[in-house]
């Protein structure tokens, strides 16, 4: 019986190796299956193995799959001996293979963007911690306290993303502009982006509202009104939703975003998200706050603001 499979898989090495021959070089990565730091044939042998259910002692699963698909077969032991002949090539740079802050955000963009297209499912917490809040005598009313903490989203709020339902996600189209600091690592094929955000101001009163921040673009929930979904919460929203509630009303809003940063995981094999942190620093100001009959000249705070998704499910 094993020399029956044995001489199947010798034939059947055979033949792919053949079949390279007519193929098209293009780039992947992985293939090292028996982890001695060569993609020859030998690990296209192992997989052939693997896929009649004759595992090698040594064999690494997690860089047999070479085209995703969640099999492991003749299909990827082909596209290792294309590697192995020089047909395919394998991205080994510990260091990324996304060299600049252009080409990462680009990458970035489509991962995100492509969770929105797919609708894909995901899980979403988002932590807020309030640092410092100087409200003055509006602060002894507990009704302020509670609508303040309710809107800014004090604490951690999640959300389970069905699967082929809209996702509370936001277009992405950061530019190198938008960056201060960028590195790609390839670990495997599963590329980790980190990227460091400009810092930014914005603000809103009753004539104008103006924000150009990093984060508008970075794919966080964000948007016009008072929504206290939204994950990233402007002047605009802040001066809508005060004075959008009965007997309250403020002249202005100013907030400063800093210490804003990224970290993305991504599967550069299907461009698949798997992971995203988005956290931030901010501190925001208001003029002549009132509500009812208690009125501040100046209220101001600090927060952090961290937004973690995961169990991305395309």
């Amino acid at each position: 019986m094993k020399q029956t499979v044995k001489k199947s898989l010798c034939s059947l090495l055979v033949l792919i190796i053949v079949i390279t021959s007519s193929l098209t070089a293009f780039a992947v990565t992985s293939g090292d299956v028996n982890s001695d730091g060569k993609v020859n044939s030998i690990d296209a042998l192992c997989v052939l193995s693997h896929a009649v259910g004759i595992t090698p002692q040594k064999f690494n699963k997690a860089v047999a799959d070479m085209n995703n698909d969640n099999k492991i077969n003749s299909i990827d032991a082909l596209m290792i001996l294309n590697i192995a002949v020089g047909n395919l090539t394998t991205d080994t740079d510990s260091s990324g293979s996304l060299k600049n802050a252009s080409e990462i955000t680009d990458y970035y963009n489509k991962a995100i963007n492509k969770v929105i297209s797919s609708k894909a499912g995901f899980k979403k917490d988002r932590e807020t911690v309030l640092h410092s809040l100087d409200g003055g005598a509006l602060l002894k009313i507990q009704l302020v306290v509670d609508m303040v903490h309710n809107f800014l989203g004090v604490g951690t709020t999640q959300w389970d993303n069905t699967k082929g339902k809209q996702t509370n996600l936001c277009k992405a189209s950061l530019t190198a502009d938008d960056i201060k600091q960028a590195t790609c690592v390839n670990n495997n094929g599963i590329y980790t982006i980190t990227m460091t955000l400009r810092g930014s101001t914005n603000s809103a009163n009753s004539s104008a509202s103006y924000d150009n921040s990093p984060l508008l673009r970075s794919g966080v929930y964000a948007g016009k009104g008072d929504k206290i979904a939204y994950d990233y919460k402007n002047s605009d929203n802040i001066y809508t939703a005060i004075n959008g509630v009965d007997n309250c009303k403020t002249d202005s809003v100013s907030e400063n975003i800093t210490n804003a940063k990224i970290i993305a995981v991504i599967n550069s094999k299907t461009g698949n998200l798997q992971s995203l942190t988005v956290s931030w620093d901010w501190s925001v100001e208001l003029t002549n706050v009132k509500y009812t009959i208690v009125g501040i000249k100046q209220a101001k705070g600090n927060a952090t603001t961290t937004v973690s998704l995961y169990d991305v499910r395309f």
